[in-house]
Parts: structure tokens; C-alpha cells; sequence
């Protein structure tokens, strides 16, 4: 029933375009009508098709995050700075970004927390991090399972809740009314028959960009 009567976020067997099914690094590309979106004249096609990201960090939204409250979005990449600017259009006034060892040296603990790579370091030591009672958002979509301190979580009475899209319609009104900066994030163009290079040169901080080489 959730996937025939609900949304796709509630549909366990759906499937993600890119991930579960082959994406666009194709000739031809069929798509679901309700996965395709009018994009405004306002935005570039850089900043078009960064709307994934922005669609995805858009998620902690739906945390019940206190919003007055001291948070860390824990993680140096580029979904943690986004992640960061998001939670600033909404109105957030104390949330920091920083790394697991930067985190760890302040000593201090925070309302929630957002962890934005899971992978590298499990979720021990950011569990530490939360307050007792505290929030703890899971963003990452790490590819095998991570440590996860278990005891920790029970004994300081933490609550741990995963998030995994938001809207689209949203990322495109944040970016399309200019409430988002995303121009320092955008990385360079890459012709298609240079993409083993694109992909090498990821270092996480900017995202980059394929076009057919008779577009780069």
C-alpha cells in the first residue's frame, strides 16, 4: 500500500534512478513522469543539475531538529557545507560545521547532530558528541554497514532518525529565489570521454560535471 497510495520515500521496494537502475550516461533515457521537472529560466544548467544534492540535504528538514539550539553538521565535504547553508536559510542560528578530530578537540556538545560521513569513521565518536537526550540525524548512505555504539546511544537516552529526500519543487525554489549559495560549490566541466579523469579528480569538495564533448 505505501507504494501505490503514499510517496516514493515511503515505498521500501522503490527504486533509485543512478543507483538501483542504470542513470544517464546513456544514448537514450526513459524516466518516470513524476521524476521529471520544469526547470526556471532563473537557473543555470550548472545549478540545475546540481539540484540532487541540494534535494538530498534538504532531508534534515524533515529531523525534528530544534532550531534554537546548538547543532553540528559533522563532516568537511561538500554535502556538509550545503547541508550547513540549508539549516541557515531556514532560520538556524547556532549550527556549526566541522570535522570528526576539530569536534572532538572543542569539547563541546550539541543538541543534534548531523553526520554527513558515516563511512570513514562509523558513528561511535559522533555519538559522544550529542547531548543526553539528544538528536542524532543520519544523512550518510554509506555502502557497507558501520560501528555503532549501541550502549552509548541507550544510556544517554539518545534518539537516532534517518533522513533521505526532500522535495524537489523545494531545491529549485531555494536555488531559483537565490536563498542558497551553491556557486562555490560548483566544480568544472568535463567532456563525456574525459570522465575517468572527472571522476579521479573528485576530491569531495566541488561537485563536477559531465556534458557530450560537442557541448564541453
Amino acid at each position: 500500500r505505501p507504494c501505490t497510495e503514499g510517496t516514493r520515500e515511503d515505498c521500501e521496494f522503490a527504486r533509485f534512478m543512478g543507483v538501483d537502475v542504470d542513470g544517464a550516461f546513456a544514448d537514450e533515457v526513459v524516466v518516470p513522469r513524476d521524476a521529471v521537472y520544469s526547470i526556471p529560466d532563473a537557473l543555470s544548467w550548472r545549478e540545475a543539475a546540481y539540484l540532487e544534492p541540494v534535494a538530498a540535504a534538504i532531508a534534515v528538514l524533515n529531523a525534528p531538529l530544534p532550531r534554537r539550539e546548538p547543532g553540528l553538521v559533522l563532516g568537511r565535504g561538500r554535502i556538509a557545507t550545503l547541508t550547513a547553508r540549508i539549516l541557515e536559510a531556514h532560520d538556524f542560528q547556532e549550527v556549526v560545521v566541522a570535522s570528526r578530530a576539530a569536534a572532538k578537540l572543542s569539547g563541546r556538545a550539541y543538541s543534534f547532530v548531523i553526520e554527513t560521513d558515516a563511512a570513514a569513521h562509523g558513528l561511535t565518536e559522533a555519538l559522544r558528541l550529542v547531548k543526553p537526550g539528544g538528536l542524532m540525524v543520519l544523512k550518510s548512505r554509506p555502502e557497507a554497514a558501520v560501528p555503532l555504539d549501541l550502549y552509548q546511544a541507550v544510556i544517554r537516552r539518545l534518539r537516532l532518525i534517518g533522513v533521505h529526500y526532500g522535495p524537489f519543487k523545494d531545491a529549485i525554489d531555494l536555488l531559483a529565489h537565490r536563498r542558497l549559495n551553491i556557486e562555490d560549490l560548483l566544480g568544472p566541466v568535463y567532456a563525456l570521454s574525459d570522465a575517468a579523469r572527472a571522476f579521479a579528480e573528485d576530491d569531495g569538495r566541488l561537485k563536477r560535471f559531465l556534458v557530450p564533448d560537442t557541448f564541453a
